[in-house]
């Protein structure tokens, strides 16, 4: 952001293999897809990261588990930065951009599939 603007907006399905991960590793990930993205602009300088996931306010204090989350922090070394909480009401940016309203005017189709005994079949 700049002036209280955001001037880049930056969005990317999940891979597959991360589907699976928790929602702290989900946002762990977008917040470094982020960083990497402008990293050159953004060494040399302190900057802020706002995110609405309160465990991510305490990534360095916090001890990595898993070998992901040390390969990612790694990823982080030598930036000058912090990283504040905002909370999801105060963040209304990414609300409009994540929480699409439905469109009374879309249809929705539902379906139901079962499986037939063959025996049934050659009835």
């Amino acid at each position: 952001m700049q002036e209280g603007r955001p001037i880049a907006y930056l969005s990317k399905a999940l891979a597959t293999k991360n589907l699976g991960l928790s929602t702290y590793e989900k946002e762990f990930l977008a917040l470094l897809l982020a960083v990497t993205k402008w990293k050159y602009y953004l060494q040399g300088h302190h900057f802020i990261i706002r995110t609405d996931q309160k465990s991510l306010k305490h990534i360095l204090d916090q001890r990595e588990d898993s070998v992901l989350q040390q390969k990612w922090i790694t990823k982080l070394l030598g930036l000058s930065y912090e990283v504040q909480y905002k909370t999801g009401h105060e963040n209304r940016a990414a609300d409009a951009l994540s929480r699409r309203e439905p469109d009374p005017t879309e249809c929705q189709t539902y379906g139901i599939s079962t499986q037939l005994p063959l025996w049934i079949q050659e009835l």
